[in-house]
């Protein structure tokens, strides 16, 4: 798996093996792993400011990706995801929720201390 580090703790996966490596990297992880699947359109810069927003928000607590255009079909098939924007957080290997659609940071937020209780803010 390739990931390139993103700005404000955002990373960016450019290369999957068949999806397996992600997989690991939420089995393999300390820390749960949020996700967020996006398509370059006009919502993009909106939804890549809510997730830097829980980076600052969670900081070391989470792992959070974003996903590489060519990897967003296979990542979608995977997952069964039919639309965007999606975001998934993984425990452990495996999907513990889902927030479908265009969201605010805050909206965001909450969503991660619903799946993640045990989660303080910064």
């Amino acid at each position: 798996m390739k990931i390139k580090n993103q700005c404000n703790g955002i990373k960016l996966l450019t290369s999957i093996n068949a999806l397996t490596d992600f997989e690991a990297v939420g089995s393999e992880a300390p820390k749960p792993v949020l996700v967020g699947c996006l398509h370059n359109n006009f919502e993009y810069k909106e939804q890549v400011e809510a997730l830097q927003h829980i980076s600052q928000t969670f900081g070391d607590q989470l792992e959070i990706f974003l996903l590489d255009v060519p990897l967003i079909k296979a990542f979608m098939q995977k997952f069964r995801i039919f639309g965007t924007p999606t975001f998934l957080i993984l425990l452990a290997g495996q999907e513990k929720g889902r927030l479908l659609g265009q969201t605010k940071s805050e909206d965001l937020r909450d969503f991660v201390l619903r799946i993640l209780p045990g989660f303080h803010p910064r």
